[in-house]
């Protein structure tokens, strides 16, 4: 007979999750509640499978992307600004469809819901299944089997509506599931390397009238000193609006449903993005970056360095453009998603 984990005390993980939604605490002062959480939930799903290496332990390589591990998606929850946002920003989105609905549970369908279902089983303890119901997706067998322990174990079934091992770029939608909100976080700093914009570009297009979250993803063209900004000084002011610095650009892609509906004639390996002038700059010391800001619904936002999604990368194959030069900026889909200029004017 299989030995299952002792279940957490439901009263404490219930308060716990409460004060992680505390909208009048600041995030920062919450990393150690959201590693609790992590903890829990991972007493009581994810086993570690044996003998997985190289590749094979970073995860899978789709036609789309890099879908993380289990055990990579499973370090996605210490991230504790990212998911906080995220289940504050998801929960609000989820009372405001409801009280537009027509009485029924909210449709959530979560695509990449790793092995803690970091972003739905936290807000099952907290909501009921007359608000909200969940189907949640994955492309790693490890990862639902994880998921569905542990919502066995706090006995939250009734919250679910369906569990599924696909890729959610190849997800059917159920007849019967029609999603009110997409829920996705498969991505990285400025949409590169994960599937982030094929999963909802595929998703959307299933259930054009759902509301996805992240709501918006950004990405801007920064100039900056590196020597400055990635200093620690700049790191700690994470959050603030201070832009001493910096010469912004523009926004070079943004990914949210009105630009998912404007690819819908889109064909081929790449999407438009923005352009955007280069403004004179100070000195040789200023290079081009890429910075990420998420708004994950309404005023629940994530930006520069408060995660590991929006730390600013440099841009990469970026020559020496002299000022008043226009960048033209495109998105690359397949295997090795991203951002880059592709024409200089």
């Amino acid at each position: 007979m299989v030995e299952l984990p002792p279940v957490p005390d439901t009263a404490w993980l219930i308060s716990l999750v409460e004060k992680i939604l505390d909208n009048s605490i600041s995030p920062y002062l919450l990393r150690a509640e959201v590693s609790e959480l992590a903890a829990a939930l991972k007493s009581l799903g994810y086993e570690h499978p044996e003998g997985l290496s190289g590749t094979a332990a970073k995860g899978t390589l789709t036609a789309n992307g890099l879908a993380l591990a289990p055990d990579m998606a499973a370090t996605c929850a210490d991230d504790a600004v990212r998911t906080i946002m995220f289940l504050r920003g998801t929960r609000a989105a989820i009372a405001d469809q409801y009280a537009q609905g027509s009485g029924g549970p909210v449709r959530i369908l979560y695509a990449g819901c790793g092995p803690y279902a970091i972003l739905a089983v936290p807000l099952m303890l907290v909501l009921s299944a007359e608000e909200a119901s969940f189907t949640l997706v994955d492309i790693h067998p490890e990862s639902v089997v994880s998921a569905e322990r542990i919502i066995t174990a706090l006995n939250l079934a009734d919250a679910v509506f369906d569990m599924k091992v696909v890729d959610a770029t190849g997800y059917l939608a159920d007849p019967d599931f029609s999603a009110d909100i997409i829920l996705t976080e498969v991505m990285q700093a400025c949409l590169q390397t994960e599937p982030q914009v094929a999963v909802v570009r595929h998703l959307l297009s299933q259930s054009p009238s759902a509301l996805v979250i992240p709501q918006e993803v950004r990405i801007d063209l920064v100039y900056a000193d590196p020597a400055v900004e990635f200093s620690a000084t700049r790191r700690a002011v994470a959050g603030q609006s201070a832009q001493d610095g910096r010469v912004y650009a523009g926004s070079v892609f943004i990914l949210n449903n009105e630009a998912v509906f404007s690819w819908k004639n889109v064909s081929g390996s790449y999407l438009p993005g923005l352009s955007v002038e280069v403004n004179h700059l100070p000195d040789d010391r200023y290079q081009p970056m890429l910075f990420t800001d998420i708004c994950v619904y309404q005023q629940y936002r994530i930006g520069a360095y408060e995660s590991g999604l929006t730390f600013p990368r440099m841009l990469e194959s970026a020559e020496k453009i002299s000022s008043g030069a226009q960048l033209h900026f495109q998105y690359r889909l397949g295997d090795n998603p991203g951002v880059f200029i592709a024409a200089v004017g």
